[in-house]
């Protein structure tokens, strides 16, 4: 139904293939997770404008790795970071002063604010872009004996026990040689 089939030789838990469901049903999104995931595989090029993979460093999710995928709902998120809002230094003061000419001309065209417009928006997606600092979500995975096994979705601001306890019980009996009798990922 997602079109997991061109994916028969990957290692997808119940768990994450049920997300994946999930958010297509309501969203039609999946497939810019799975396109992440073919980068990671190395079936496609990477031209991906999100954030390089990294392993999780502190317990629960040490040795686990995650890789951010990108949708249109974190577009906001993504513009915020980079034009520096709920930040001290915001530079949306100086585009505005620049765009405006600082303040040269009582006079706001119609070009001034469509140029505003531009630069708020997909000048910053296309700088983050071009800086592979698109943010999103996570996908988790743990690399074993060469092969990537994907484990689940996450949230940024979801706890890291609570994202353990998740992968523990759907994943760890579908992939228990991927975990230690602590529940803790078996590092390669």
């Amino acid at each position: 139904m997602i079109g997991l089939a061109q994916f028969e030789d990957y290692c997808f838990s119940k768990l994450l293939i049920n997300q994946l469901q999930f958010l297509d049903e309501q969203k039609g999104t999946s497939e810019l997770i799975l396109k992440e995931i073919e980068i990671l595989e190395g079936k496609i090029p990477d031209l991906s404008s999100t954030k390089n993979q990294t392993q999780f460093k502190n317990l629960p999710l040490k040795g686990l790795w995650h890789k951010h995928f990108f949708m249109p709902d974190f577009i906001v998120k993504n513009l915020c970071l980079h034009l520096g809002i709920n930040r001290r230094n915001s530079n949306v003061s100086s585009i505005i002063d620049e765009v405006f000419d600082s303040g040269k001309s009582d006079l706001i065209t119609e070009d001034m604010l469509m140029d505003l417009v531009y630069r708020v928006t997909e000048e910053t997606m296309e700088e983050r872009a071009d800086q592979q600092k698109v943010t999103g979500e996570w996908i988790i995975y743990a690399k074993y004996e060469g092969k990537n096994y994907y484990l689940t979705l996450a949230l940024h601001d979801e706890d890291d026990h609570v994202i353990h306890t998740r992968i523990i019980g759907n994943c760890k009996p579908e992939f228990p040689f991927l975990f230690n009798d602590q529940n803790q990922i078996i590092l390669p």
